[in-house]
């Protein structure tokens, strides 16, 4: 029912508007909601390789456990905030924010894997120093 309608606004503002005007509407409408969703999917999978990414260096240099803790939701249920902590053997080692669980432990885990990384980088530096 709702492809009809659609249609019907298409052929209507061709009508009065003529091709481009009705190129335009969808543009606006049903391409960029495909281009909105396409972005959120690639989001997504950087998202999960930046946990991949913490869970592989955590592994390999063998520094223990990793999990996450949700430290808040605020906002409505349409649009809501969260704060997630990335902990390692327990320890809280970075925070993130998202509009999702998912995204708000992306983002932690991206910012604990720079902070290993750092540290790994300065304890180098002293053991040479």
């Amino acid at each position: 029912m709702f492809s009809s309608i659609y249609e019907s606004v298409v052929a209507g503002i061709y009508i009065d508007g003529g091709l481009e005007k009705a190129r335009k509407f969808i543009k606006n409408t049903i391409i960029a909601d495909y281009e909105e969703k396409q972005k959120s999917k690639n989001k997504i999978k950087q998202n999960c390789d930046a946990k991949n990414d913490f869970q592989e260096y955590v592994q390999k240099h063998k520094l223990g456990s990793i999990s996450y803790e949700t430290l808040w939701k605020k906002g409505p249920d349409h649009s809501p905030e969260f704060r997630v902590a990335a902990l390692l053997n327990g320890a809280r080692l970075a925070e993130g924010t998202g509009q999702s669980k998912k995204l708000a432990e992306a983002k932690a885990a991206e910012s604990a894997l720079k902070k290993i990384k750092k540290q790994v980088v300065k304890t180098s530096e002293f053991r040479k120093g």
